[in-house]
């Protein structure tokens, strides 16, 4: 068999070997399934609920990108947090945004100037931060902590640029984590070059497509003979985005929408959604197919779906 056509299949088969290790379990007809496992078997069965990411985890109940930010989401059911990997100037992954300290800590400097030591002295500051944000008892945590603090848990979206992604990886190897992450990157098409990333096959992969690039609905149909577990669309216009979301969901795909800012969901940001959601969240599920969203306000997304019975 091919493990790039087989993502999905393999990933499934998976999911007994971590049962034993999984923390805040549930009994389904008799077997004991971690909450992660439950929401793994949702990411790949995209008819129905509509799946919540975190942007930078729950950063408006703590500092963004902490252990305090990750916990929040679990106990708000939050389905998937979305996390930033740097390293430091030692070889350890830690968990931060920017380059830089400066925005989220009392520090300044780069990260890839500071030793993992030197790092966790740091203090990070509330919310995401800034010159006016109040320091917390938070300190920048390393990858292995917030993994182990999603175990069985929640799903976790790795934004690991190109320079950190193997080494974030085969961290998510060691500790038994392939079946709870989602390993992203911008791609038009499969190519040979895909087959050639060690993560490829082993874990949930999502291409990033963007409409400057073409056309979004062939970018993704690009995928047919290897569909993958979800399409973040990165779109100009609705049209593009219905298109996108057409041909993930021929695939059995979800199809992925960032409402962050105006700039990744034009006419339908966050901000937006505070006034009146249903013709922004609730326009782009019905009328364009999204079927998850990451957004600032995930914990506002989830009450808005569950109104909807969109969400558990």
């Amino acid at each position: 068999m091919n493990n790039n056509t087989l993502v999905h299949l393999t990933l499934t088969l998976a999911f007994t070997a971590v049962l034993a290790a999984c923390t805040s379990p549930s009994h389904t007809g008799g077997t004991l399934v971690s909450q992660a496992d439950e929401l793994t078997q949702r990411l790949i069965n995209p008819d129905g609920q509509v799946m919540v990411v975190a942007h930078r985890a729950c950063w408006r109940l703590a500092p963004e990108n902490s252990l305090a930010a990750i916990q929040a989401c679990i106990a708000n059911h939050i389905d998937i947090v979305e996390i930033d990997v740097q390293r430091s100037q030692d070889g350890h992954l830690v968990v931060i945004h920017d380059l830089s300290v400066d925005r989220t800590t009392d520090g300044t400097g780069l990260v890839s100037d500071m030793t993992l030591a030197q790092l966790q002295l740091l203090r990070l500051k509330e919310f995401n931060g800034g010159d006016v944000a109040n320091l917390t008892s938070q300190s920048i945590p390393t990858l292995a902590q917030a993994f182990t603090a999603t175990r069985g848990k929640v799903l976790v979206n790795l934004d690991a640029k190109a320079d950190v992604r193997d080494q974030a990886y085969a961290l998510a190897e060691e500790m038994g984590l392939l079946d709870q992450i989602i390993i992203k990157m911008p791609l038009t098409h499969p190519g040979e070059e895909l087959s050639s990333f060690n993560f490829y096959g082993n874990t949930f992969f999502m291409p990033i497509v963007h409409e400057k690039n073409g056309d979004l609905g062939m970018m993704v149909k690009n995928f047919d003979a290897e569909p993958q577990v979800a399409y973040e669309v990165i779109y100009k216009t609705e049209a593009g985005l219905r298109a996108a979301c057409a041909a993930a969901s021929a695939q059995n795909s979800r199809c992925w929408l960032n409402t962050l800012w105006e700039g990744l969901s034009p006419g339908h940001s966050d901000e937006r959604n505070l006034d009146n959601p249903d013709a922004h969240w609730g326009y782009v599920i019905k009328e364009l197919g999204v079927n998850m969203i990451q957004t600032d306000r995930p914990i506002m997304l989830t009450q808005y779906l569950q109104s909807k019975d969109l969400h558990d």
